[in-house]
């Protein structure tokens, strides 16, 4: 058995969704071959490709038979594609002919029914209409109301809400569990989410710092 496993950060492409590095993850062993791409990860087994190849845009093309997957599906690293290549080759995934463990088919098949992203619709839905109920009345207060001083309000509030959204996800189990699709883990948004958390935190200072400034 080959237990050389392979992974590397980069950039990728998937479908319309664009993401630079380092927010595009691949790992290859001998049996699956992941792509996280910010908050999609792509599952497959080497039954599922059709070949691997160097890409127009850079990187390497994903070909594969996943109907739940779309195309194309792009991986971009600072190397050499066909250095790329084969390191993936190396894993013996590309090569690999034997059934795969039960419990490791079943789970890929599982993740693949879901599709590529990771957090659940209905969770989306609620976050973007609380994200709305925040910002909205700001608007109206700001714009129709020419309230001027509730201008850095609504900033302020929407940060602490994605704020608070973000650290439930990294260190909230139950809350994860309500986000995102079942089998899916912290790995599969981490990276996003930090980054998020990162921007609404600079956003909740600066909204914070120019008021008093100019004063």
């Amino acid at each position: 058995m080959n237990t050389y496993q392979f992974k590397q950060t980069g950039g990728g492409n998937y479908a319309s969704l664009r993401a630079t590095w380092p927010f595009a993850k691949l790992t290859v062993n001998e049996t699956q071959l992941s792509l996280n791409i910010s908050l999609c990860t792509l599952h497959f087994r080497p039954a599922d490709l059709i070949s691997i190849e160097p890409s127009d845009s850079g990187g390497i093309r994903i070909n594969h038979t996943v109907n739940n997957y779309r195309t194309p599906v792009i991986f971009k690293s600072f190397g050499d594609a066909r250095e790329l290549m084969e390191q993936i080759a190396r894993t013996g995934f590309l090569n690999n002919k034997s059934a795969l463990p039960p419990d490791v088919e079943a789970n890929i098949l599982n993740l693949q029914a879901q599709g590529g992203f990771a957090i659940k619709l209905p969770a989306i839905i609620l976050i973007i209409i609380g994200w709305n109920a925040i910002l909205l009345p700001n608007f109206y207060r700001v714009i129709v109301l020419k309230q001027d001083q509730y201008f850095h309000t609504g900033p302020r509030l929407s940060s602490v809400y994605m704020i608070l959204i973000c650290l439930g996800l990294i260190f909230i189990a139950p809350f994860r569990e309500l986000i995102l699709k079942e089998g899916r883990t912290l790995d599969d948004v981490k990276l996003f989410v930090c980054f998020i958390l990162a921007l609404c935190i600079a956003t909740l200072i600066i909204s914070s710092i120019i008021p008093t400034m100019a004063a």
